[in-house]
């Protein structure tokens, strides 16, 4: 025989489909990174429009406050009534809540893309794994191909196409 001559196969199956599985393994990895990464732009875009609710909810709390401004002055001139007073100045409370309820969302929105980015980072720690278990199948079915070292003369033979041999054992 010449150097990589093929002496013996063992039966692949089995490491085969192995690798199969390793890289169906890999390829679930990485749809669960791509998952986390769309997930993370949703969460990017519902942070922008909590941002444009909180601006919303402080503009309407500065029309608010002007407004409960205005009617105490006039009901503290005479010139208003005590229930519009009372009324704008109620009105201004809610705008209070509603901007803090605003924020409150916003911050919750933004501590989600925290929460994403640590699913991400086991994401890609499972990925290295997959991707690792990936490689020993590969080496394993490797070894599923016996060639010849280096050139020279295969002597005494004991191996026939279909025996099995158990781990160890001598076949040439």
């Amino acid at each position: 025989v010449v150097t990589g001559d093929l002496i013996a196969r063992i039966d692949r199956r089995d490491y085969t489909v192995a690798l199969e599985q390793a890289q169906a393994q890999v390829a679930a990895a990485n749809a669960n990174i791509e998952n986390i990464d769309a997930q993370i732009e949703i969460q990017q875009a519902q942070i922008n429009a909590n941002q444009a609710q909180v601006d919303q909810a402080q503009a309407a709390l500065v029309f608010a406050q002007q407004q409960a401004t205005r009617y105490e002055h006039l009901e503290q001139t005479g010139y208003g009534t005590v229930q519009n007073s009372e009324q704008y100045t109620s009105q201004l409370h809610q705008q209070q809540a509603a901007l803090l309820s605003a924020q409150a969302t916003l911050k919750l929105a933004q501590r989600q893309v925290e929460a994403l980015k640590a699913q991400r980072n086991s994401a890609v720690a499972s990925l290295r794994q997959a991707e690792a278990q990936r490689d020993q199948a590969q080496l394993n079915l490797s070894y599923t191909t016996v060639t010849a070292a280096q050139p020279g003369r295969v002597v005494n033979l004991g191996a026939a196409a279909g025996q099995f041999a158990q781990p160890g054992t001598a076949l040439t």
